[in-house]
C-alpha cells in the first residue's frame, strides 16, 4: 500500500488544502540510479516515522468502535458461581419454629446463567452509525498525518538538494573569486593594481571561504531534518537536473483546484464526519428521556448442604422484561443534551474554519505556483544576463578597459543570480506540496 501511494504523487492531488505536482518524480527519474531518490525516502517515513505509526494506531482502535457497538443488539449472555464454606449460629425463632439453638458448618454452592436483550435503547438506535462516522474519521485523520508526512518529507529532500546546490555553487564562487585574486595579486606586484585592488579582491574570497563553510553546515543540517523523518541516513540523494521542466499547475484554473480542496480535502472530510458524529450525539442524547426495555432471564441452581434449613437443593428459572424511565436525574439529561448541541454547534463551526482554510491555502498556492513559474522565467533571463556581463567584464579587465572593481561586481552578480535561481526552483517545488 506504501508504494502505491509513494508512486501516485506523480499526479495532480489536493493535500492539506493545496497542490502537489506532478514535477517531483518526473524531475528525479532521469537521475543516477545508485543514489536513494523521493519515493525512498517517503517511504522510509511511511514505514518507520513513530508520529505517523501513531496515528495509524488511532485508526486501528478506531475500527473497534463499530463491533463493540453492534455487540449491544445480540443477547448478552453470561454464568457465574460461587462457594462459600458457612459456619452458621441460630437461637431463638426461626421460621417460626421457636427456641431453636442450633450450630452448623456445612459448604454451599450457588451457580447459574443470566441473559439480557435489549428490546428498546436510544443508544441502540444511534451508536452504530455514530462508531460508523468516527471511524471514518479516524481514517481520514490518518490520511492528514500521511499527506503532511509526505510533505514534510519532500520538503526535507528538497531542502538537503537545495542545500548541496547552494554548496557547489559557494564552491564555484569561491575559484572563481581565488583565481580573481591571484590575478589581481600579479598585477599588484607588477605594479598594474592598487593595492585597494587587492585586498577587495582579498576580502571577497576570505567571504567566500566562509559561505562555503556555512553551506557544508546547511547540508549537514539538512540531512539530519531528513534522518529524523525517515530514520535513514542516505549517502547520496538523486539532485534535480538543472534542465529539469517544472511544470506549472494543471489545469490552469483556480477554481477547479478550489473545488478539488473542498471535495477531496481528508482534513475537511475527516471535520465531516466528526460533525455527522456530533449530530447523532445531539439527537442520541434526546432519548435519554425515553423509556428503556430490556428482556431478561435466568437460571441459577443452590446446593446447601447443611445448616439450620437442613440439606437441600433449589433451581429458580425466570423469564420476563424490565423498563426504566427516568423521572428526575438532578438536571443530568437536559445538561447532556445542551451539551450535544454545542458540540453540534463546535463541530460545524471547526467544519467552516478548515474548509475556509484549505480553499485559501489552495489559492495562494496556486497562485504562488504561477508566479513561480514566471519568476524562475525572469531569474534565468537575470542569470543568462549576468553570465554575458561576467564575460565582458573579464574580457574587458585583461585588455585593460574594465577595473578590478567592475569585474568583481560582475562576478558576485552572477553567482547570486546563480543562488537566487537555484533557490527558486527548489521553492517552487516545495510551494507545489502545500
Amino acid at each position: 500500500m506504501r508504494m502505491q501511494k509513494g508512486s501516485a504523487f506523480g499526479a495532480a492531488l489536493c493535500v492539506g488544502g493545496c497542490l502537489l505536482r506532478a514535477g517531483l518524480l518526473a524531475a528525479a527519474a532521469t537521475l543516477p540510479v545508485q543514489a536513494a531518490d523521493l519515493l525512498t525516502a517517503v517511504n522510509d517515513a511511511l514505514r518507520t516515522n513513530p508520529a505517523y505509526q501513531a496515528t495509524l494506531d488511532a485508526y486501528g482502535s478506531a475500527q473497534q468502535a463499530l463491533p463493540i457497538a453492534r455487540s449491544r443488539y445480540y443477547p448478552q449472555i453470561s454464568i457465574a458461581g460461587s462457594y462459600d464454606y458457612i459456619d452458621e449460629s441460630v437461637e431463638g425463632d426461626y421460621f417460626g419454629v421457636r427456641n431453636i439453638d442450633a450450630q452448623d458448618g456445612f459448604p454451599r454452592y450457588t451457580y447459574g446463567a443470566f441473559l439480557r436483550q435489549a428490546v428498546f435503547s436510544g443508544d441502540l438506535l444511534f451508536n452504530a452509525s455514530q462508531a460508523e462516522q468516527r471511524t471514518l474519521r479516524a481514517k481520514f485523520l490518518s490520511d492528514v498525518a500521511e499527506d503532511r508526512l509526505i510533505v514534510t518529507v519532500c520538503d526535507a529532500y528538497f531542502a538537503v538538494l537545495a542545500a548541496q546546490e547552494k554548496l557547489r555553487i559557494a564552491q564555484a564562487r569561491l575559484r572563481a573569486l581565488s583565481t580573481l585574486a591571484e590575478q589581481v595579486s600579479g598585477r599588484a606586484d607588477a605594479g598594474l593594481a592598487l593595492e585597494a585592488e587587492l585586498k577587495a579582491a582579498q576580502a571577497s574570497q576570505q567571504l567566500a571561504i566562509v559561505t562555503v563553510a556555512e553551506s557544508r553546515n546547511a547540508v549537514e543540517g539538512a540531512y539530519i531534518d531528513l534522518e529524523a523523518l525517515t530514520g535513514q541516513r542516505y549517502p547520496n540523494l538523486l539532485a534535480l537536473r538543472t534542465d529539469a521542466e517544472l511544470l506549472p499547475p494543471t489545469p490552469a484554473d483556480e477554481a477547479a483546484w478550489t473545488t478539488r480542496a473542498k471535495l477531496n480535502n481528508p482534513a475537511i472530510l475527516a471535520q465531516q464526519m466528526d460533525l455527522a458524529a456530533a449530530s447523532i450525539e445531539a439527537e442520541k442524547s434526546r432519548y435519554k428521556r425515553y423509556p428503556k426495555v430490556d428482556v431478561v432471564g435466568s437460571y441459577t441452581k443452590l446446593d446447601n448442604e447443611g445448616g439450620v434449613s437442613g440439606q437441600r437443593t433449589e433451581e429458580e428459572a425466570r423469564i420476563g422484561v424490565t423498563a426504566s424511565l427516568p423521572l428526575f436525574t438532578g438536571g443530568l439529561v437536559s445538561a447532556e443534551i445542551a451539551l450535544a448541541e454545542s458540540e453540534k454547534k463546535r463541530a460545524a463551526s471547526e467544519l467552516a474554519a478548515i474548509t475556509a482554510k484549505a480553499v485559501r491555502d489552495t489559492r495562494v498556492a496556486y497562485f504562488g505556483t504561477t508566479l513561480g513559474k514566471q519568476k524562475m522565467t525572469a531569474l534565468q533571463q537575470a542569470l543568462d544576463a549576468s553570465l554575458a556581463s561576467e564575460q565582458a567584464n573579464r574580457a574587458g579587465y585583461e585588455s585593460g578597459t574594465r577595473t578590478n572593481a567592475e569585474l568583481l561586481a560582475a562576478v558576485e552578480q552572477r553567482y547570486t543570480a546563480e543562488f537566487t535561481l537555484s533557490s527558486a526552483r527548489y521553492q517552487f517545488l516545495s510551494d507545489t506540496l502545500h
